[in-house]
């Protein structure tokens, strides 16, 4: 029986005995366990268990930071100096609580040199803390993760205290570290996404930590760079147990109230979403240097009203002038969204949480932020690709129309009187705001909520800036991801600007446009078509307003593309891009937009060669607009790569990913997720045309970013590691190809769903390279693996599921399903030889030859 066995044993008999009656526990342990040193153990604890000792833990157990575990000098000497716990012998003190105490001890058994950090629990103190510090040893034993302090040891020591001996961590929190190190934006946030990838391995094992805060995040200097090492599970609950009241965290038990969440402090149910929170406060801390509240000194009411209603600032507020302008935008979104005081409205878990930020790092669309119009054009614009082929085909998001800022729309519109009345009542509505009350921030929503009751009073008479106003509450609230209250206000501008202006006015479809959105964002996409339908042919009539067709064509092809009807998506964007093209004052930016949603389309619909058309067109936009050394060019030079990728034309693929290389080195950051995406989409590339070494090293120099930036067990990491692991194949380096492809499968399987097109191809990888060694027996489950999950998003008569079939086929037959083995091999072979060029139609047909050519099975 290993330890991490033995502990999980020791802890299950002693809490199945304490549901027992104290005269029956003897009886029933002597039958329950025949192993007498486990059953010593269970009965030490048990004759130490009073179950008449009141009293909560009330402070944590480390009252000095947990930075302490160092070999810093003892504030004061201690009396289990010397003494002997366990197999471990004290050599100094780490820091103390109210109910336990960290020692530094050294494996004292003759067996090897150990250090550790000894958590011990002082006798006499209350049981429910002893079962508390129980339950940690048996949540550590079974975590397994570099970001978590592992579990060296545990037991009881004489007088019958639990203690257990962790890992010592020679780190400092890392709040602290990113300050005293000078650490830029970048580094800040790579920190935190190892904590976040360590709470999130928690997550998996259904534990929640409860007590996430700096002093529990250290940061330790390695090999390779700072690694963060998360501590204390000490009143971590597992979400599989029912509360025992062991792990009840309100305002009288266990937690930190400066990083306590709302339903900690009023007892409410603990989820995955209660560390989110915590982490956000973190983040904050992180990136701003302050927390979002202080609750030092307050109290008890005072801590709840504060952490339950207070709005906190944003970070870009709170934070040093020199980082603010950086937090601004996505990061303060994230952050807020992560703070939400409701559970629902915050991350599930921390791994979506570090998802987001993973989006942020690279330039694509975050979750957290309301995808307005411009936001998604303006991400569109940084981010768009169509993916390399031989990797994944990620499609980047559609373009749902760039549309006309407000206050454009209304300054043309508008007659002096309207705009006065409206910057009059917004003036006076900030002005209302006492900081006195509310505080220096005074919370933004509370301000749009009260303009929103105000309305109907302050513009009685004046229906047209009543309109214009609950217009621009409604995009205002679209903004803030409150959808609801966003439909409730265009809801009330559409009525009033139909009773002004008639069902066809541009005011009237620019309102309709919004709420379309709106519906959208609610996932009610019928209604959402229906009154962008409208909209459209009210838009149809207007003179002199190529403009605001354009977006409406914009806005309804993307609800058709979210639809699942390209046909339709594809036609209302050609059409967008030839107004926008045809418009008095042609804006190019946007004309560029207009090319790239079509581009997606016509790739979705694997019309290719279209596609490439609008790619080409896109780029020469962006080389009349920008500089020759814009980043934005190397963007559309690496779309295009991708494009010639896909249409197997590798000459013109490498020569434009080298450019775009070349200028995204000129132009961007050494540690760029832009650049790292290029050099991971290099590499298949340049295998086609048999430069296997530079493929490799161009994937091992995205790994190198990735690893700086966003991590290793991320998905983009994983993808360029498959990529570097199939051009070592290339160069008959097999056994170290397979162990990297293996890796990359387990990134995978750890970062998504199982049925991820990423996992079908690595596990198409993993199974070619198996077959190659004629491993025919394990090769079938992997590919069988890899044609379920390339099938649930390939059309029957895709090439790429025709190679798989193919591929499957062969092996099948070297395993004697030979009536399967045909048929897959002749539907392969059918589909590729009607693709012109396609290189893996000769290997097909070859394939089906060689098997109709075998006399046996297996021959």
């Amino acid at each position: 029986m290993t330890p991490t066995e033995r502990y999980a044993r020791v802890t299950a008999l002693f809490s199945d005995a304490l549901e027992r009656a104290p005269d029956e526990r003897t009886t029933w342990l002597a039958e329950a366990c025949d192993d007498p040193e486990i059953r010593h153990e269970v009965e030490a604890m048990l004759a130490h268990h009073a179950d008449d000792m009141p009293g909560p833990l009330d402070a944590p157990v480390f009252a000095r930071p947990a930075s302490s575990f160092s070999d810093a000098a003892d504030d004061e000497p201690s009396p289990l100096l010397g003494q002997r716990v366990g197999v471990w012998r004290v050599t100094g003190l780490l820091g103390r609580g109210g109910m336990g105490t960290v020692y530094r001890a050294e494996r004292d058994d003759e067996s090897f040199t150990q250090h550790a950090a000894l958590k011990l629990v002082h006798p006499g103190f209350a049981p429910d803390f002893r079962l508390r510090f129980l339950r940690e040893r048996a949540l550590l034993a079974g975590l397994d993760h570099p970001g978590i302090a592992r579990l060296l040891d545990g037991g009881l020591a004489s007088d019958g205290a639990p203690y257990l001996a962790m890992e010592i961590v020679n780190g400092e929190p890392i709040t602290a570290y990113a300050e005293t190190h000078g650490l830029n934006l970048r580094e800040r946030l790579g920190l935190f996404l190892q904590t976040c990838d360590a709470v999130a391995h928690a997550h998996f094992h259904l534990i929640v930590h409860r007590d996430l805060k700096p002093p529990h995040i250290l940061v330790e200097d390695a090999e390779g760079g700072p690694r963060v090492k998360l501590l204390d599970f000490g009143i971590a609950k597992l979400l599989s147990e029912e509360d025992d009241g062991l792990t009840r965290t309100g305002s009288s038990g266990p937690l930190t109230p400066s990083y306590a969440s709302p339903e900690q402090l009023l007892g409410q149910p603990i989820t995955t979403a209660t560390d989110v929170y915590a982490l956000g406060i973190v983040l904050y801390e992180v990136l701003a240097g302050t927390r979002p509240y202080t609750v030092d000194g307050l109290s008890a009411s005072q801590t709840e009203r504060v952490i339950c209603e207070a709005p906190p600032a944003l970070p870009s507020v709170s934070a040093p002038a020199e980082r603010a302008r950086a937090l601004r935008g996505d990061l303060d979104t994230i952050v807020s969204k992560a703070l939400a005081k409701e559970p629902a409205r915050r991350y599930p878990t921390a791994a979506d949480f570090a998802a987001d930020l993973r989006r942020y790092l690279g330039g694509l669309p975050v979750e957290a932020r309301p995808a307005t119009v411009r936001y998604r054009a303006s991400r569109f614009l940084r981010r768009h690709r169509v993916a390399s082929a031989s990797v994944a085909l990620v499609v980047a998001a559609l373009i749902t129309g760039t549309g006309v800022a407000l206050w454009q729309a209304q300054a043309a519109r508008a007659e002096a009187a309207k705009a006065i009345a409206m910057n009059g009542f917004l003036i006076g509505l900030l002005e209302s705001a006492d900081p006195t009350v509310e505080g220096r921030e005074v919370r933004v929503v509370s301000l749009l909520d009260r303009a929103a009751a105000d309305l109907d009073s302050v513009f009685a008479g004046q229906p047209d800036v009543e309109a214009a106003m609950r217009f621009t509450l409604g995009e205002t609230y679209y903004q803030l991801g409150l959808y609801d209250e966003a439909e409730a206000q265009h809801v009330r501008a559409l009525a009033l600007r139909e009773r002004l202006y008639g069902p066809r006015h541009p005011d009237v479809v620019r309102v309709q446009n919004e709420l379309g959105f709106v519906w959208v964002q609610q996932d009610r996409l019928e209604p959402a078509d229906s009154i962008l339908t409208l909209a459209l042919a009210s838009a149809r009539t207007f003179r002199d307003e190529d403009a605001l067709l354009a977006t409406v064509l914009s806005s309804l092809g993307g609800v058709r593309y979210w639809q699942g009807d390209q046909q339709g998506a594809l036609d209302a964007h050609l059409e967008s891009a030839v107004i926008s093209e045809r418009t008095d004052e042609p804006d190019e930016i946007e004309i560029a937009a207009a090319y790239g949603n079509v581009a997606v389309v016509l790739h979705e619909l694997g019309r290719d060669d279209e596609a490439l058309v609008y790619m080409e067109r896109e780029l020469e936009v962006y080389r009349r607009v920008y500089e020759p050394t814009n980043a934005r060019i190397a963007m559309a030079l690496r779309n295009l790569a991708s494009g010639y990728h896909s249409l197997r034309r590798y000459d013109d693929a490498v020569r434009m990913n080298e450019e775009a290389i070349a200028l995204f080195r000129q132009t961007v950051d050494p540690d760029s997720p832009d650049l790292a995406n290029a050099l991971s989409n290099h590499g298949p590339t340049l295998i086609k045309v048999g430069r296997y070494a530079e493929a490799e090293a161009a994937a091992r120099e995205a790994m190198d970013i990735y690893a700086r930036t966003v991590g290793t067990e991320t998905q983009t990491y994983a993808a360029a590691l498959l990529k570097a692991s199939q051009a070592q194949e290339l160069q008959g380096e097999t056994a170290e190809a397979e162990a990297g492809i293996r890796r990359a499968i387990a990134i995978f399987r750890k970062t998504g769903p199982e049925d991820h097109p990423a996992m079908g191809y690595s596990q198409l990888a993993l199974g070619k390279l198996l077959a190659a060694q004629e491993r025919y027996a394990e090769a079938e489950p992997v590919l069988r693996r890899a044609f379920a999950i390339r099938s649930q998003s390939l059309a029957p008569d895709h090439p790429d599921r025709a190679d798989i079939a193919s591929r499957l086929g062969e092996v099948l037959g070297r395993v004697g399903q030979r009536a399967e083995a045909e048929s897959l091999l002749v539907a392969g072979r059918d589909v590729l030889r009607q693709q012109e060029n396609d290189e893996r139609a000769p290997e097909a047909a070859a394939r089906l030859a060689a098997f109709r050519a075998a006399r046996t099975p297996g021959s």
